[in-house]
């Protein structure tokens, strides 16, 4: 194990944008986690099982979408959808639709996506992809893609101190990796939490993943963070990929 950490800790790096682990304002590097292949995984819930006990009162209740998609909160994803076609996000391709979105782009970074699991499971990707290019998507990711609230002022403070005052502290560094599997954990309530798979592309076999906290809000999915910008769940290295269903772009 010592030597497969020693080698993880050499070339399994990734520099992330994702929110709430964001240093020096808009890039980090965060190591592959090195613990044991026990770390701790996002339980799931009954939530993410079905949505089919919601009734047309419920259903009206959900806002409409800012793009005009029309929400289907009974699909599930215990099979990924079948016709899919490529978005480049960043560096990498990933599954959109014309059905779940992402529909628009807006400061760069792809927006509006369907109010379904298969919708917030695109969004969830669409997160993590960013982290490809972080100096060119980073401002878009914070301004589009987070939920309203102290967490995403923040951050976009944060941003902006040093875009003014130090714009050598943001960097180019972006992180090789590509999204390529999913668990839905929770999707109830105008919300969703979505555990993501994550690939090292220049280690090929090397996964890791990281669970998003989304709100559904003016109409699209959003990346709920904690009142410092913290996401809620950590990074963790994946040993096993069984428990995930995986759906990913041929490049």
């Amino acid at each position: 194990m010592a030597e497969q950490d020693t080698k993880l800790s050499k070339s399994v790096i990734v520099s992330l944008a994702f929110i709430g682990i964001l240093v020096v304002a808009a890039a980090v590097i965060l190591l592959w986690p090195r613990g044991s292949d026990t770390d701790a995984v996002p339980p799931e819930t009954t939530a993410s099982q079905s949505t089919t006990a919601q009734d047309a009162e419920e259903l009206a209740g959900i806002e409409p979408s800012a793009c005009g998609l029309t929400p289907d909160p009974d699909m599930t994803m215990d099979t990924p959808p079948e016709q899919v076609e490529a978005i480049t996000v960043g560096l990498v391709k990933v599954p959109s639709s014309e059905i779940f979105g992402p529909v628009e782009q807006a400061n760069e970074v792809p927006i509006c996506w369907q109010y379904s699991q298969a919708g917030a499971v695109s969004a969830a990707y669409t997160f993590a992809a960013t982290a490809t290019e972080t100096a060119r998507l980073t401002e878009g990711h914070l301004i589009e893609h987070l939920a309203d609230g102290p967490g995403r002022d923040q951050m976009l403070e944060t941003l902006q101190d040093a875009q003014e005052n130090d714009p050598d502290s943001l960097g180019t560094t972006s992180a090789p990796i590509k999204p390529v599997g999913y668990r839905v954990l929770e999707f109830s309530d105008e919300a969703a939490r979505v555990d993501v798979l994550i690939e090292h592309l220049e280690a090929s076999g090397n996964y890791a993943a990281m669970a998003y906290q989304l709100v559904w809000q003016d109409g699209d999915w959003k990346l709920d963070v904690t009142e410092t910008g913290d996401n809620y769940s950590d990074m963790r290295r994946v040993p096993d990929t069984a428990d995930f269903t995986m759906w990913e772009i041929d490049e």
